[in-house]
């Protein structure tokens, strides 16, 4: 996921982890109607200075079922179950919060940096 040391596209990094959704449950073999695939949705809300203030995702609430192999009076766990897992969210989701982490680490660390310059720049001058 390319971004800038500057500033972090948000509504490209969601994009970008929807499409790694999808791509699981290509892997997965999830196919029916495509609702879920087509369901993804994402709303990203920064603050006055262009912080990241929230990042929601949402999708068919029955993606939960596919992921844990259950659904139609199948329960988990259970011998008679035809089912399997499908598990397409929390591998992508723990790895893409892990990057976005790193890349809002990375991103305070040369903003911090930045105004340690500054105060240096200015509050230090000699007359």
């Amino acid at each position: 996921m390319p971004t800038s040391k500057d500033n972090i596209d948000y509504n490209k990094f969601a994009k970008y982890t929807i499409q790694r959704w999808q791509q699981r449950q290509d892997k997965a073999k999830i196919r029916g109607t495509g609702e879920l695939r087509r369901s993804f949705v994402t709303h990203v809300q920064r603050d006055a200075n262009g912080d990241l203030q929230l990042m929601a995702f949402t999708f068919h609430f029955y993606g939960w079922y596919v992921d844990a192999g259950v659904g139609h009076g199948i329960k988990s766990g259970t011998e008679e179950a035809r089912r399997r897992q499908k598990p397409w969210f929390n591998k992508v989701y723990w790895n893409e919060f892990n990057k976005l982490v790193d890349m809002v680490t990375e991103m305070m660390g040369v903003k911090a940096a930045e105004q340690i310059r500054q105060f240096e720049l200015t509050d230090l001058q000699f007359d």
